[in-house]
C-alpha cells in the first residue's frame, strides 16, 4: 500500500550502521530443541549462565541454547557475533560434527570459544576473563579461540587465561 514503504537514507544505505549481516534461517523444530535444552543444562552450563545472565559480565547481552539455522549454540552474545561452546563427554565422541560445525559458523562470521565443563567448574573466574578478553578486543574478525577442534584436530582446551583471538 502506498505510504507503507521504508524510507531509507542514500539510496537505500542506512545511515551510520554497519552492513546488516544475513539472519540465519531456524526451523520450528530446531527452536523447539533448543526450548528443551534450555530446560536440560548441564551443572557447567548452569554455572556459567549464572555469571552471564542479566548483562552480568561486562554489559554483554548472551542467549543460552541459541539456534543459530541448523544448529543450537550453548551461549551467544550477537553484538560481538561470539559463541561459546561447553564441551562434556559427548564431544569427545563427536569431534568431526564438532569441527565441522564450527567451519560452517567461522565461515559465516562467528567466533568460538570452547571451555570444557571441567573448566567452568573449576575455574569459573578465569573462564570469564577469556570471555571479557574476547569481547573487549579489538579484533573483530571470525576466530577460534580455545582449542576449537575444527583448527587443530586436537581439540586442545581454554586452560591459559591470555589466549590471542586471531588463534
Amino acid at each position: 500500500p502506498p505510504g507503507s514503504e521504508r524510507r531509507e537514507l542514500g539510496g537505500g544505505v542506512r545511515a551510520n550502521q554497519p552492513p546488516m549481516k544475513k539472519r540465519m534461517r531456524t526451523s520450528a523444530s530446531i527452536q523447539q530443541r533448543a526450548r528443551e535444552l534450555r530446560q536440560e543444562m548441564t551443572p557447567a552450563e548452569r554455572v556459567l549462565w549464572e555469571r552471564l545472565r542479566n548483562r552480568r559480565l561486562g554489559g554483554l547481552k548472551f542467549r543460552r541454547q541459541h539456534p543459530l539455522g541448523r544448529f543450537i549454540v550453548d551461549f551467544y552474545c550477537a553484538s560481538h557475533r561470539l559463541i561459546i561452546e561447553l564441551d562434556g563427554p559427548v564431544h569427545k565422541a563427536q569431534r568431526d560434527y564438532d569441527a565441522a560445525r564450527a567451519e560452517y559458523l567461522r565461515e559465516r562470521g562467528y567466533r568460538i570459544l570452547r571451555f570444557s565443563n571441567e573448566q567452568v567448574l573449576n575455574d569459573i573466574e578465569g573462564v570469564l576473563e577469556v570471555i571479557e578478553e574476547v569481547c573487549k578486543s579489538e579484533e573483530n574478525g571470525p576466530c577460534s579461540v580455545g582449542g576449537d577442534p575444527g583448527r587443530d584436530g586436537a581439540g586442545a582446551e581454554a586452560t591459559d587465561r591470555k589466549h590471542d583471538p586471531t588463534q
